[in-house]
């Protein structure tokens, strides 16, 4: 292990899948965080896996070593390999990552999607390289579809990290009880939005606007369903839907817009590289996600000074939003669509929550993030030196 200073320090980001051409979330952690990082002075590579062309959506320093193992070349046969090693991804990948990391040597290996453990720990005992694993969502929610068996040998791999970070304090416990490990809390970032570039609420736009992708975690048939109850009472208001969509459940979505007839008031607009430019256009958002692991979705409009309504059993939301403060929590469905009343009918409400949104997000800085992250990649540096 060669140590030196610590921005000296080679740190690599793994993140095997969705990061190629993807405006979701976890890729835009992945390009600004390690971009961030790099600024500052380490020496950062950022791997995935993926056999497509292209590059990250996102923008990513030219101070970042970017690397797909899996990028279609212009060799015919190398292509036909890369696509027997994408059917075979969950062998294959282990070798292929085995090889890069033994190549590029770095100090500390920080892993973004949780299936990545195979790639970086399954081989090593995690002192050759010492790993940090990101964890995304709620440990209560996400992997309940996983076996017992790879439960049993995740929760094994998961040892070997030097540390796992969580996005909550409150998914600390969480993690604890459901794979026997302990966490550092370090939030995502939100990109600071200076205190007059927020929203201007004053003028109303009579649109309601919800980001998140379209998928059944985030139950945007439930807005659907909230928005029917008090839609007919504001003909001239609309919620628009943006983000990409899961089509299965979509459909799901749209047949609820057609059962209650608001096909002239509810939109779906699909993806936009302008999404600030798109919440700017809205009074306040609409976030009736069961659960979230952080909520960029969330955080990004609140960010800009506009109020939100979530539910107060779904997890992370209900830490963004503070109820009455800078938006809503809503009991169920009947009350979200009470909330939303509340806010179309009250201009000078929306305003000073949104206000206090913007002033409550200011704690997600990046320079605030990016310093944790600092101090955790440290404190992983130091334990394994």
């Amino acid at each position: 292990m060669h140590w030196g200073k610590i921005d000296k320090m080679k740190v690599m980001f793994v993140c095997s899948r969705g990061v190629i051409n993807s405006y979701n979330a976890l890729a835009k952690i992945f390009c600004a965080l390690p971009s961030s990082l790099a600024e500052k002075g380490m020496d950062v590579v950022c791997v995935c896996n993926e056999f497509k062309e292209g590059l990250p959506a996102y923008p990513l320093s030219n101070k970042v070593k970017f690397v797909n193992l899996s990028k279609p070349t212009s060799s015919k046969l190398k292509n036909i390999k890369l696509k027997l090693q994408k059917v075979f991804r969950n062998i294959c990948s282990v070798f292929m990552y085995r090889k890069f990391i033994l190549q590029e040597k770095p100090d500390v290996i920080i892993f973004f999607d949780f299936s990545d453990i195979y790639n970086v720990l399954f081989w090593q005992d995690g002192k050759q390289f010492p790993c940090i694993s990101m964890f995304h969502g709620a440990p209560f929610k996400i992997y309940k579809k996983y076996s017992s068996l790879r439960l049993w040998l995740e929760k094994k791999l998961l040892k070997k990290a030097s540390a796992v970070q969580v996005l909550m304090e409150s998914f600390i416990p969480q993690l604890k009880q459901r794979f026997g490990v302990d966490g550092v809390a370090i939030p995502n970032s939100v990109p600071e939005v200076a205190d007059d570039q927020i929203a201007d609420l004053s003028v109303e736009k009579k649109k309601i606007v919800s980001g998140a992708r379209i998928s059944p975690s985030k139950q945007q048939h439930l807005l659907v369903e909230a928005f029917a109850q008090i839609a007919h009472k504001y003909p001239d208001w609309v919620l628009e839907m943006w983000n990409s969509k899961d089509d299965t459940y979509f459909q799901i979505v749209s047949d609820t817009i057609k059962k209650y007839g608001l096909e002239k008031q509810v939109f779906y607009k699909g993806l936009t590289s302008q999404i600030y430019d798109v919440y700017k256009s809205a009074d306040f958002i609409a976030f009736p996600s069961q659960y979230e692991g952080f909520g960029l979705a969330l955080a990004e409009p609140l960010s800009l000074g506009i109020p939100a309504v979530g539910f107060k059993d779904a997890f992370a939301v209900n830490e963004l939003i503070s109820d009455g403060k800078n938006g809503f929590l809503a009991a169920d469905v009947a009350d979200f669509a009470q909330k939303m009343e509340m806010l179309i009918q009250d201009k000078n409400l929306r305003i000073k929550l949104g206000k206090q949104a913007h002033e409550d997000m200011k704690k997600y800085s990046m320079s605030n993030v990016v310093a944790a992250w600092e101090k955790l990649i440290k404190n992983v540096y130091d334990k394994e030196k």
